[in-house]
């Protein structure tokens, strides 16, 4: 990824020893097109996360495996001069005087103690990583990048075992299939982000619009329109999901209720629109 200038200093300062022997006497030739100014480009800001399927164990899994962190997902947007941030929940923010590269969209899932953990590369000036190199990606060019304070990378393993421990919280496991860019997530206890307003939780329909699903909310004093995440298990509330303001679709829903069978309050079909509190965006600039 060099080629795109991700190293924003002289190649013999970092610790690329393998890189240049594979160079060799070319490396030469690498510097002498340093001196020249990049190519313009345009990074495109209207990704969104890549889809993520459950299953319930890593039988017949291949890839490399992660922690599954329990965070915000967000991109993030590195330019020479600053990093953007966009967060779920509408949470824009602008760090001023740092920098991860020149034109690259990391995905990333920020903690709740503030700390943003890097997990992809999604485009690099204006393009977009190919699915093929995922492996060389996620082993190789994130684990040496040169971190910003508050910046972290996940930490990939070829098996689940050789995972470190992680002083964070998770949420069950990711395997990454390198080849196909396809990812998958195992989760032992699921769950369900549902909207509540009047008394129940709200799913949306499968068949059409303004066709919904609800259950019955077994907690008191929950706050009409906000997104609650329920236990599969028995329908309780897990937690309020703040950095969201929508519900699992029903493909996701439908996904995951394949992995696990619901055993919370019976779920009724019902027509109607439902009226959610919004929330503005905020943003801040640092």
């Amino acid at each position: 990824m060099g080629e795109y200038g991700v190293f924003s200093k002289p190649i013999k300062k970092f610790d690329t020893e393998s890189l240049l022997e594979n160079l060799g006497k070319y490396w030469q030739v690498y510097e002498y097109f340093r001196s020249f100014s990049s190519p313009p480009y345009r990074i495109n800001e209207t990704f969104s996360r890549k889809p993520v399927t459950c299953v319930a164990n890593f039988q017949g899994l291949k890839g490399v495996f992660a922690h599954k962190l329990d965070g915000t997902f967000g991109l993030v947007y590195s330019f020479p001069e600053y990093i953007k941030e966009k967060w779920e929940g509408g949470i824009h923010k602008i760090h001023k005087g740092i920098s991860l590269g020149d034109g690259i969209v990391f995905s990333a899932e920020k903690l709740s103690i503030g700390t943003v953990v890097l997990l992809d590369v999604y485009q690099v000036r204006g393009f977009p990583t190919a699915q093929w190199n995922r492996e060389i990606v996620l082993m190789n060019f994130l684990q040496h990048l040169s971190l910003p304070e508050g910046y972290e990378t996940q930490k990939y393993c070829q098996r689940v075992e050789d995972l470190p421990m992680i002083r964070y919280e998770t949420d069950g496991y990711i395997i990454h299939k390198t080849t196909t860019d396809k990812i998958v997530k195992v989760k032992h206890t699921h769950s369900l982000d549902v909207v509540y307003m009047d008394g129940f939780f709200w799913l949306p329909g499968k068949e059409k619009p303004g066709l919904y699903r609800r259950f019955k909310a077994l907690e008191k004093g929950l706050q009409n329109g906000h997104v609650y995440e329920v236990s599969v298990k028995n329908g309780n509330v897990l937690r309020e999901r703040k950095d969201r303001f929508i519900g699992n679709t029903w493909k996701q829903i439908e996904n995951i209720l394949e992995k696990q069978s619901w055993q919370g309050p019976t779920i009724h079909e019902v027509v109607k629109a439902i009226k959610t509190t919004k929330r503005k965006c905020k943003s801040k600039a640092t």
